[in-house]
């Protein structure tokens, strides 16, 4: 008696070659969305700013030389970080990505700490463009 064609050599090696397939596509989806790593940098914190119930610990930068700087010195902020740029009045106050790594998201507050603008995952790519609030804001996050 002859054995049925699903049971040949051939088809066991199709089978099996199919299944590794699917698991190798199944690893590379799920490494592929990994959460990036934590950012093991050192870093101060200031301040701390809650908005909607989440905490971001904040390293400030009064002066011009911090205010230059920013973070395009850091290789990587982690989840909950971020940079305070408090100004001494309000105005309008433009924000490049010079040196930076990341990408980030700008968010502008007015003197009574209520959101006047954001500009969202802009790029290191974006310099020199610079980005700038709408309307009158004190701090920049």
């Amino acid at each position: 008696m002859k054995k049925p064609a699903y049971f040949s050599k051939g088809f066991v090696f199709f089978l099996i070659s199919v299944i590794f397939l699917w698991g190798v596509c199944a690893w590379i989806i799920v490494s592929s969305h990994k959460s990036p790593p934590a950012c093991s940098e050192k870093y101060r914190q200031d301040k701390t700013i809650t908005t909607n119930g989440h905490k971001l610990h904040a390293q400030t930068a009064i002066n011009s030389q911090q205010q230059e700087t920013g973070l395009g010195v850091r290789a990587c902020l982690g989840p909950d970080q971020a940079m305070l740029f408090i100004f001494d009045k309000p105005g309008y106050y433009p924000f490049w990505m010079k040196d930076m790594k990341f990408s980030l998201d700008i968010v502008w507050a007015s003197g009574n700490k209520q959101v006047v603008d954001i500009q969202k995952n802009i790029a290191p790519a974006t310099y020199p463009k610079s980005f700038v609030n709408s309307k009158l804001a004190k701090y920049v996050i």
